[in-house]
């Protein structure tokens, strides 16, 4: 199990997310809670339930829906939480924790050592998807033909709705939500999208297992950096937040959405991380890949191209991010927080010289990984 900003593992047991909720409903009244539609987190939403009404928290059960539902629902409300392993492999399952402020709550140490209480809290279900695609939508027109990936995920009538709610006529990749994504793995990048490429629409787009980012295609897989660039100018976005993998003028924070968060929160209008996280503070402080995917909609013209390569190697080794710049561009190493993964993306003068040299750095890094 990973514990970091969030909780991951395959090895989440019934009896694990009974003692986790027992642990978090003792240190919260009331909270939010949603699943995704994975089996695993299927199996141990009931156990996770029970642990939180044990300990005398009230829940308001959302049911399956995404990430952003999610956190729409607990935002200026209560605290929230998403029973889901985002776009880890199938298998796996997890718990992401919001507050009511819409910021990721980096707790879960805490959570897990916290001493218990008994009570008899409720559940009471709740509906919030109506009122979640109004709020998105409004304001919002666009003919464009939208193509639309989402590995069956449990977003998939959720953004067909949106899109086709300011007018936009969309296909959608895989149209019926599936148990464990059909088995396929929910990660919207590399081979998972290729075939989007060549798809026939304005755009194309694709969105992880719990629908928090988004990855945009137009004739090519565009990178966050592109894209960024392309809200900004759109949206004359000033107040402008990004990891550091993210090529764009704006504020550099660590790579991570708690360090993405905390300046949305403070009133920044727009967030991006290299991953594909998408912020957009006029709305709230929480990355959301429907909200994205109907503002590109709105996003007219070329979209230049920043040479960028941003590719992966496995990594059990905990090791500190490095960045570095070179000649023509900037290096950046990342340890993912939760994945064994050590994630390289390079910055060049071209496309071809980013390849080169990401594929010199792997080389190097498996050695120390």
């Amino acid at each position: 199990m990973i514990i970091g900003y969030d909780v991951r593992g395959k090895d989440i047991t019934k009896d694990k997310a009974y003692d986790i909720g027992r642990r978090l409903g003792s240190l919260y009244d009331t909270l939010a809670v949603g699943h995704d539609n994975r089996r695993a987190s299927a199996r141990i939403i009931d156990a996770f339930l029970d642990g939180l009404t044990d300990s005398g928290c009230d829940v308001h059960f959302l049911g399956m829906v995404p990430t952003p539902v999610i956190n729409y629902y607990g935002w200026k409300n209560m605290p929230a939480v998403s029973v889901t392993a985002s776009h880890n492999p199938i298998g796996y399952t997890g718990f992401k924790l919001v507050s009511e402020f819409g910021s990721t709550l980096p707790i879960w140490h805490k959570v897990l050592k916290a001493k218990l209480r008994s009570g008899h809290g409720t559940v009471k279900k709740v509906s919030v998807v109506t009122n979640y695609i109004r709020y998105v939508t409004e304001g919002l027109r666009s003919k464009k033909k939208v193509v639309v990936e989402t590995f069956s995920g449990v977003v998939t009538p959720i953004v067909s709705k949106a899109l086709k709610r300011i007018g936009c006529k969309v296909r959608l990749v895989h149209s019926t939500i599936k148990p464990d994504y059909g088995g396929i793995n929910p990660l919207p990048e590399g081979k998972n999208i290729k075939h989007l490429i060549r798809a026939r629409g304005d755009f194309k787009v694709a969105l992880d297992g719990d629908a928090d980012r988004a990855t945009f295609i137009t004739d090519r897989v565009l990178n966050s950096s592109e894209v960024a660039r392309a809200f900004v100018k759109q949206f004359e976005y000033t107040k402008v937040v990004a990891s550091r993998d993210v090529d764009i003028r704006a504020k550099h924070v660590n790579i991570g959405r708690v360090y993405v968060e905390k300046y949305m929160v403070k009133g920044y209008r727009f967030g991006v991380e290299g991953s594909g996280h998408y912020y957009f503070g006029d709305y709230y402080p929480f990355s959301d890949g429907v909200l994205a995917t109907l503002l590109f909609t709105q996003i007219n013209g070329q979209i230049p191209t920043i040479p960028i390569v941003r590719t992966s190697i496995p990594c059990k080794t905990k090791l500190q991010d490095e960045f570095k710049c070179t000649k023509d561009g900037w290096v950046m190493l990342h340890r993912s927080k939760t994945e064994d993964k050590l994630r390289v993306t390079v910055r060049a003068k071209t496309l071809k010289q980013a390849v080169e040299e990401a594929n010199k750095i792997k080389k190097k890094m498996r050695r120390k990984c």
